[in-house]
């Protein structure tokens, strides 16, 4: 069930990225600049997804990835499905912070690729959020 989340959050990653990229030029170029794998999964290792951008598309597999960019290792999938579903953000990153401060969570990452991912995850909310000059998806003006 877990391993089924953790796929359907990599289409919905796939989809707003997909959006992004039509709607803001500077955005489509920028996922083509790196090639990333980032691994979520859980200590018994039974739960594994990888996450691939590569040549500007994102991938999912359910499975282990040898030598990921980051990795998010879970100390089991209740804990993740926990910290994950509170709705509102304030309350996310704190139960964030309580994982990885009770050794919930572990973080492992690649400095360099880590900073970039974090910088494009802001440009595509920016996309989402930038009021200041319309969007073009389709035929459609936001």
């Amino acid at each position: 069930m877990f391993k089924l989340i953790l796929l359907g959050g990599g289409l919905s990653m796939k989809m707003l990225s997909a959006v992004a990229a039509v709607m803001d030029k500077d955005f489509k170029k920028r996922l083509t600049e790196r090639d990333i794998a980032i691994v979520i999964k859980t200590l018994d290792g039974r739960n594994a997804v990888t996450y691939r951008l590569q040549g500007g598309r994102i991938s999912s597999i359910g499975r282990d990835h040898p030598d990921p960019d980051m990795c998010l290792t879970w100390s089991s999938a209740g804990d993740a499905l926990r910290t994950a579903l509170h709705l509102s953000p304030q309350r996310m990153v704190k139960a964030w912070i309580d994982a990885f401060r009770h050794d919930r969570l572990k973080i492992e990452c690649k400095l360099e690729p880590f900073l970039w991912f974090s910088q494009t995850l802001t440009q595509m909310l920016t996309v989402y959020s930038d009021r200041s000059r319309p969007k073009r998806f389709l035929f459609i003006n936001a």
